[in-house]
């Protein structure tokens, strides 16, 4: 069996912290490794060729995954999430983003809650760019930006590294037999709940090559629906459809027609993802 790379020189420590009689996972050591080792990234790569997507159950470490969804259900705590919503349009209204998107545009509908991670939590971020990730009610003099970036979302930030560079990108890259530009990753994590749902879309954009959906909601029930689904390329047929199934996920070339079902009322949870969408700013 191929082991990822470099697998043997990478340790994942964890020390078992209390706090609030809630288990937090910190990292302890100087390397850090997210995706899960047990993965045969070549045997995946060959999968994914066939069709140009593919769905991996324990994408991460079972530890990383338990301490990202600490972290998003965390961000209530803040305030820091907020209403993504977008209604259809009326029929006939032209359509200049999505080439792929003619027929449908004015179908094009969603609502969920979402929270931006592509430029937070990592060592690039300023305080500019951070600004929108702090707590209004936290005050410069009582935590410096260092000491609430680890606060608020130290793994989510690490997720976002790993991923835009190194190890994770590389991994990516082999799995998906792209090429990725650095620091190239946008991410958003997201929550749906009763009545949240995502029309159908191809995530399109000219630099957009790979979507990678993570999924971070434990013992979902199929009833409740948000099920993702994979559609023909006229967007008629459903040709596979995923639960959001914990630390799984879905990776497909951009663009591809798509589609989250809507919440049921019977739901009483949330649907936690990371959404994530690697770059190539140099093939457009």
């Amino acid at each position: 069996m191929l082991l990822l790379k470099n697998q043997l020189h990478v340790q994942l420590l964890f020390s078992h912290l209390r706090d609030n009689q809630k288990l937090i996972w910190a990292p302890s050591g100087a390397l850090f490794f997210m995706i899960n080792k047990k993965l045969n990234i070549s045997d995946l790569s060959n999968q994914y060729a066939i069709h140009r997507r593919l769905y991996v159950k324990d994408l991460l470490e079972e530890a990383v995954a338990e301490k990202l969804l600490y972290q998003l259900q965390e961000l209530e705590k803040q305030s820091l999430w907020y209403k993504a919503d977008y209604a259809e349009k009326p029929k006939g209204t032209p359509n200049n983003l999505d080439p792929y998107m003619k027929e449908l545009e004015s179908q094009f509908a969603y609502s969920y809650q979402k929270y931006p991670l592509h430029n937070q939590g990592h060592a690039s971020v300023t305080a500019h760019d951070s600004s929108r990730a702090i707590p209004a009610n936290i005050g410069q003099d009582e935590l410096s930006l260092i000491e609430r970036k680890v606060k608020y979302q130290s793994l989510l930030g690490e997720f976002v590294s790993y991923f835009n560079s190194g190890e994770g990108k590389s991994i990516i890259e082999q799995l998906t037999s792209h090429e990725f530009s650095d620091n190239g990753l946008t991410c958003y994590a997201s929550r749906y709940t009763a009545n949240d749902f995502n029309n159908i879309h191809t995530d399109y954009m000219p630099t957009r090559k790979v979507t990678m959906v993570l999924y971070l909601s434990k013992q979902w029930i199929a009833n409740w629906g948000g099920i993702t689904c994979i559609l023909d390329d006229k967007a008629e047929d459903i040709l596979e459809a995923y639960s959001p199934k914990f630390n799984s996920a879905i990776f497909f070339d951009v663009p591809l027609f798509h589609m989250v079902t809507p919440i049921s009322t019977n739901c009483k949870q949330w649907r936690y993802t990371l959404t994530n969408w690697f770059h190539n700013y140099q093939q457009p």
